[in-house]
């Protein structure tokens, strides 16, 4: 895993989001230790998301893949991105958010670009 790399895949989203970007966490999936913070508290943010999971097992739907999305209050929209053995949760503004682009490009090359950094092929 290389620490230099993670920071430039954060620095990447941060410029493609411009000023809609107002932070990123990045954490390791099995033992939750913060590799790159903002401040958005990974910790929290893992149990969420293994909550998630754990709910989506329980339940008749199917499990949780690559992202997900919550429109949060306060002109906040957060997205977590599940590139194991990485996640990262990204905090953006929601009223400049282009939701097309998050989509198609910065999810996608944010979990693209987190594998690499593990050596793991996405």
């Amino acid at each position: 895993m290389d620490p230099a790399l993670i920071d430039e895949a954060v620095a990447r989203v941060e410029t493609r989001l411009g000023e809609t970007y107002l932070g990123c966490d990045v954490w390791h999936v099995e033992t939750g230790l913060a590799l790159h913070g903002s401040g958005l508290h990974a910790g929290l943010l893992k149990r969420l998301t293994d909550d998630l999971r754990e709910s989506l097992a329980a339940g008749s739907l199917p499990g949780q893949e690559t992202w997900y999305l919550l429109d949060l209050d306060d002109d906040r929209t957060l997205v977590v991105v599940c590139a194991a053995p990485l996640e990262a949760a990204l905090l953006a503004r929601t009223s400049t958010l282009d939701l097309d682009a998050l989509v198609d490009e910065t999810v996608p090359a944010l979990a693209a670009d987190l594998a690499g950094a593990t050596g793991t092929d996405r």
